[in-house]
């Protein structure tokens, strides 16, 4: 992993205005430098995410509210170097070092973010010619932080401030300003700290100060949220004793990341009291612990009210990812074995899970966009168990999917052919057939869940330029 940062560089000489435009801009909290070479750096902490909307608000509110020029700076990974300039509220210029790093794009949008420097020259020091600027951003670096630095200077910037963000400052010794944004107290954004580090002390003491429970972090998660996906339950309890509200974001919230992640004892504290919202949650829940081969969850999320037939975009139920045997199937892809499971990790009951969701009321006749039922993953994915549970449960052997997806599924995971449906076929795969070695080309074109797709397609794509490099 690379470095990964943000940054406003604004053109201000001005620090008491300048931290009262920030104070008036940034949703939680900001450090402010003093000016240099009339340049005054703005380290923002919720886009230090990598939230580009993010980063754009804080830079155009900036240059809007102060009538002047913002840089907004931001490094990905090492890999990529974007700039944006604002001129009194304006976008005026952009530059991208990669466009088409997360995949290809238009020749229209690769234009946009080319860069126009002969706007940069007003801003530059004197003697800065548009050569140098061209040379600075031109430069080819292995890693891209070296872009920010080379560049910095060319536009009289301090390259030390440029080529840093949020985080790393926040951890090292400096005399910075910090400015709270509106509705953001000092205490909040200790107590924030105080969950990232797992300060339980600090976090009861900060509680009882009146910092309040649900506050969210850098990332827009709830602390209750982001206690529960680092597995701080203590602290987590703590959050809920103080009145964390539950339902907080709308789109992960504490059921979602108790299920998930396995905390199954305050997912209970979570389910204790009926409503329509808890059912509504619990739905979307309830994916997520099926893919996390958690049957035990699963069932305490369906007896709290989760739909059992609630299905993803593509149609895909619970049903059919516990069909599908969720992660193990992409371990055994990669691997080329059979019943390979993650390293350290018992053998998930994929069969109970089914069982589970058929007496909840699954649906086992559902078929996603693509036609594909739970029947043909469980035979696909060789559970003979679990095909007769089907089958006996009224699944229909009959019916047939649309298109060529399932064909190229079967033939990656080595099944029988797609054609062969009847009852007393199970499908499996053979102990001494490994599945057929698949390509990326082709696990793109099949219908897996979007997570274990990407996570497989990813690895593939890895391994396939580490043996280039061999």
């Amino acid at each position: 992993m690379g470095a990964s940062f943000t940054n406003c560089q604004v053109r201000s000489v001005d620090g008491t205005a300048c931290i009262k435009a920030v104070a008036g801009v940034v949703h939680l909290r900001a450090l402010v430098t003093s000016a240099k070479n009339g340049w005054t750096t703005v380290y923002d902490e919720k886009s230090e995410s990598q939230d580009m909307d993010e980063l754009r608000r804080v830079a155009k509110g900036l240059s809007t509210k102060l009538a002047t020029d913002v840089f907004a700076f931001m490094l990905h990974d090492s890999d990529v170097f974007i700039y944006m300039l604002y001129q009194k509220g304006k976008l005026v210029d952009q530059f991208n070092s990669q466009p088409d790093y997360f995949g290809p794009v238009p020749a229209t949008e690769r234009k946009r973010w080319t860069g126009d420097f002969k706007k940069l020259l007003r801003l530059a020091p004197k003697g800065i010619s548009l050569p140098k600027i061209q040379k600075a951003l031109g430069k080819n670096s292995l890693f891209h932080d070296d872009l920010v630095t080379t560049f910095a200077p060319v536009m009289g910037m301090d390259a030390e401030r440029a080529g840093t963000g949020f985080k790393y400052v926040q951890e090292s010794s400096h005399s910075f300003q910090v400015v709270h944004g509106r509705g953001h107290s000092p205490n909040d954004a200790a107590l924030t700290d105080a969950v990232q580090r797992g300060d339980l002390a600090a976090v009861r003491e900060l509680l009882k100060k009146g910092a309040s429970p649900n506050a969210s972090d850098r990332f827009g998660k709830s602390l209750l949220v982001s206690a529960l996906m680092s597995r701080k339950e203590e602290i987590a309890s703590a959050l809920l004793d103080a009145g964390a509200d539950p339902f907080l974001p709308t789109d992960g919230d504490a059921i979602w990341a108790a299920a998930a992640h396995g905390h199954r004892d305050i997912l209970a504290r979570l389910l204790r009291e009926p409503s329509e919202k808890l059912k509504a949650s619990a739905s979307v829940a309830l994916p997520s612990a099926v893919l996390a081969g958690r049957p035990e969850i699963a069932k305490d999320l369906l007896d709290a009210g989760a739909n059992p037939n609630a299905a993803s975009e593509s149609g895909q139920t619970p049903l059919m990812t516990a069909c599908f045997r969720g992660p193990e199937v992409m371990i055994e892809i990669l691997s080329q074995r059979k019943d390979r499971t993650f390293p350290g990790h018992e053998k998930n009951d994929w069969k109970g899970m089914a069982k589970t969701l058929i007496a909840a009321g699954a649906n086992v006749n559902a078929q996603d966009k693509n036609g594909i039922t739970a029947l043909m993953l469980a035979k696909a994915t060789g559970q003979q168990e679990t095909v007769a549970m089907l089958l006996e449960a009224g699944a229909d052997p009959n019916l047939e999917p649309t298109g060529e997806t399932f064909a190229k599924l079967a033939k990656i995971l080595g099944a029988q052919s797609v054609g062969d449906q009847s009852p007393h076929s199970t499908g499996a795969i053979s102990s001494d057939q490994a599945p057929a070695k698949p390509t990326t080309s082709s696990l793109g074109d099949v219908h897996l869940n979007p997570k274990v797709r990407e996570a497989l397609l990813q690895h593939l794509r890895k391994n396939r330029s580490d043996k280039k490099k061999r």
